[in-house]
Order: structure tokens, then C-alpha cells, then sequence
């Protein structure tokens, strides 16, 4: 068994080594939407793993992008990501690699908690926002109806 803080990872885009650090620091990288489905792992920087090929990585999830376009394995954080940066939407296809199940994202269980499926989340934010820019309107407007006034004020001869 290979020494459990002697892991490496290897980014794919630029070859780059980040390591020595425990498997559990690898594992909180892939949680974190850090590791893409290309990275590779290594507990001795001779032998390269794909990162989703460690089960304890939990990179499970392939999403359909378009037609022809697949991303992943990855895990649910990603998605989370996905969907937060608007790259993904409810009616995105998500293939369970352990099963073979397809589901749309807007249906998976544990996406959902009680603030709602990630688009009902996201409309109430735009709401949030929208919400602000009648406060700043109301406040803009009041601003200028004290302007007109002391303007008709100061052009009216006393």
C-alpha cells in the first residue's frame, strides 16, 4: 500500500504537479470542481492514473452537453458549478457512470433541497436583483424630483 500523503496530481491542460499531499486532499480537490476528467493521480509520480478511475474520487456523472458533445466523469460539485455559471440548465442529460441511469439535472434528487430545483433557486436570485434595481430606481427618481424642485426654485425669480 502506497503512503496515503504521497499523492500527486498532474493537470492536464498544462502538465502541471501539484504534491506531495494525502489522498483526502485530493479527494476535497475533486468535491471542489478542481479536477478535471482528464487530470490524471499518482502515489508515486512514475505510474498516472486518470482521476476518475479512483472510485473514492466519487467522478461519476457524464453530462450531455449538446448532440455530440459529452463532459466527464465528474462529480456532483462540478455540476453545481456548471449550473451556477449558467452552463448547464435543468434540461441538461446527466448519465450515472455506476448504473447507466439518465436523468435530466432539474431531476436529481439531491441537487434539490428546500430552496427548490437549481432554476427555481436561480429565478429567485433574479428576483433578489430585480428587486434592488426598483429600490435604486425609487431612490434615483426621488433624487431627481428634488433636483427638479431646487432647480424651479432657483430659476424662479424671488
Amino acid at each position: 500500500m502506497t503512503p496515503l500523503s504521497n499523492w500527486h496530481l498532474m493537470k492536464h491542460d498544462d502538465g502541471s504537479v501539484f504534491g506531495p499531499v494525502t489522498f483526502e486532499q485530493i479527494k476535497e480537490w475533486a468535491r471542489a470542481a478542481q479536477i478535471s476528467p482528464l487530470d490524471k493521480v499518482s502515489s508515486d509520480e512514475l505510474n498516472w492514473i486518470k482521476a476518475p478511475m479512483f472510485a473514492d474520487l466519487e467522478m461519476d456523472w457524464l453530462l450531455q452537453m449538446s448532440d455530440d458533445h459529452y463532459y466527464g466523469p465528474t462529480t456532483l460539485s462540478a455540476i453545481e458549478e456548471f449550473i451556477k455559471e449558467g452552463e448547464i440548465d435543468n434540461e441538461t442529460l446527466v448519465i450515472n457512470c455506476k448504473d447507466a441511469t439518465q436523468t435530466r439535472v432539474g431531476e436529481l434528487p439531491f441537487l434539490i433541497d428546500s430552496k427548490g430545483t437549481p432554476a427555481e433557486q436561480a429565478i429567485e436570485r433574479l428576483v433578489k436583483r430585480l428587486e434592488m434595481v426598483d429600490a435604486e430606481l425609487i431612490l434615483q427618481r426621488k433624487r431627481i424630483g428634488e433636483l427638479e424642485v431646487a432647480l424651479e426654485d432657483f430659476l424662479t425669480p424671488h
